[in-house]
């Protein structure tokens, strides 16, 4: 603000807060009096250009650099013009911060040691050349670890750390802990730092979203404690009372194959052992662990009690079966399992397939062929009419009473079978049924001959034809 007397204009200079003391413009000018002053402020600094026209009708500047002025000099000298001129308007610049936009969406996690990558010594580097900087983006990092695990199948586990507070990230922390929970991942998370008020209370409510544990690290001491107990509880793992169930056909039939499974008794040889020292169990046969036997259905089921083990232990089974059919027929029902309880106190069935795990084979088993017993051909009507099908059901059976596979030649006297064939050849796994049908009256003499490569049995049956209508006889 300029202000004063007519030849000697006064100013005063505002700080931000006060005005200043009164000064005199005679001694901004570069000569006599001043005339004028005109205050230009620097948007991009403290300084503030004075222009200044003093009574020789010169133009002065001088510059204020936030603390003083400094020499006035000259732009134009003895101008035969007098100016006048009053502009003093200054928005004072404040220094004392600064702003910077900051796009928190922008922050991301990386994997550095992904689950492909199956080696500690690759984990302990990626853990070396760890380096924090930034913000917190907890969100990010578990987003990831679920995306890492969405392909595994059964239960996971992720230790979630962190020493700061979720205030950047892209995701919702809250969901992908839910999203975690629906894949069986527990996260135990723990908070680092020398305050407890300074880690995010939201790591508490992770864990308990998913079933884990919080905990609280001040040293590095306690934080070595948290990992070996977390990792501890991890490895404590027990099968106690576990149970062998595999399950053999009894009496298998399928389109193709039919045959019975039975297990030799006294030929089990059991081994206990563990990684180091484990003797694979082998022939010829022990008895040294003889399974419970039973029979329901299609199936028998041979029960062994295995003993509880911890990490690390094995055990193993060899056994004989006795298998009599033909064709392509598994050892290992889809219904075998093995069951035990966990350290939890919970029951777990494994499921065992049919077509085999590891260490397990039992499909397209070699056969021992048994002579053909006996086969039938029973009609379901013994009268049908002309042009009406006579349902004809065929059984073929082994020497020991189980069903068999055979192969028949079936010839009638008159009528087709199937509509098209006579004599038919048909293989029979246990039993089928065929169709005879007749365009002409009378006695359908019916033979059957069976044989599965040892032997030949035959059978026969009569099917009566009866023409439609009335006949009148006088």
């Amino acid at each position: 603000m300029i202000a004063g007397s007519t030849n000697t204009p006064k100013y005063l200079i505002w700080n931000g807060s006060a005005w200043g003391t009164e000064g005199s413009t005679a001694s901004l000018a570069g000569s006599g009096y001043a005339r004028w002053v005109n205050l230009e402020p620097n948007p991009d600094s403290d300084e503030i250009s004075l222009i200044t026209s003093d009574g020789n009708s010169d133009i002065n500047i001088q510059k204020w650099d936030g603390s003083s002025w400094d020499v006035p000099y000259e732009v134009e000298t003895s101008s035969s013009h007098y100016y006048e001129v009053s502009d003093i308007v200054y928005p004072w610049k404040d220094t004392s911060y600064s702003t910077t936009e900051l796009n928190w969406k922008e922050w991301r996690a990386t994997v550095t040691s992904s689950l492909s990558s199956n080696s500690f010594d690759h984990l302990g580097n990626s853990i070396d050349t760890i380096t924090a900087d930034g913000l917190t983006a907890i969100d990010e990092g578990l987003y990831e670890a679920n995306n890492e695990l969405s392909a595994i199948s059964g239960n996971s586990t992720v230790v979630l750390m962190s020493d700061g507070m979720d205030n950047a990230g892209h995701h919702s922390l809250i969901e992908e802990a839910l999203r975690a929970k629906e894949h069986n991942t527990i996260i135990h998370t723990v908070g680092l730092g020398k305050n407890e008020d300074e880690v995010d209370p939201i790591l508490y409510e992770v864990a308990n979203i998913t079933g884990g544990e919080y905990y609280f690290a001040p040293n590095s001491t306690v934080l070595e404690d948290i990992f070996v107990g977390i990792a501890s509880e991890l490895t404590n793992f027990t099968a106690s009372g576990p149970t062998l169930s595999i399950h053999i056909p009894n009496n298998y039939i399928n389109e193709l194959s039919i045959a019975t499974a039975t297990y030799i008794p006294n030929s089990t040889n059991s081994t206990f052992g563990n990684v180091t020292n484990f003797p694979i169990p082998m022939a010829p046969s022990q008895g040294n662990l003889e399974p419970t036997i039973s029979t329901e259905g299609t199936r028998s089921e041979l029960l062994w009690n295995l003993p509880s083990m911890i990490p690390g232990q094995k055990w193993g089974v060899w056994y004989q079966l006795k298998v009599q059919g033909a064709g392509s027929v598994p050892l290992i029902l889809p219904t075998s399992s093995i069951n035990y309880t966990d350290v939890n106190e919970t029951n777990i069935d494994i499921k065992i397939n049919y077509e085999g795990e590891t260490g397990i084979s039992g499909f397209g088993a070699d056969v021992d062929y048994v002579s053909l017993g006996s086969i039938s051909i029973v009609p379901e009507y013994p009268t049908v009419l002309i042009g009406e099908d006579a349902v004809l059901n065929l059984n073929a059976f082994y020497s020991d009473g189980n069903p068999a596979i055979a192969d028949m030649q079936i010839y009638s006297s008159i009528g087709m079978f199937n509509e098209t064939e006579n004599p038919m050849s048909i293989t029979v796994s246990g039993s089928d049924q065929i169709n005879l049908m007749s365009m002409m009256a009378g006695s359908a003499n019916i033979k059957a001959i069976g044989s599965n490569g040892n032997n030949s049995v035959s059978d026969n049956a009569v099917v009566y034809i009866r023409p439609k209508g009335v006949i009148m006889l006088s």
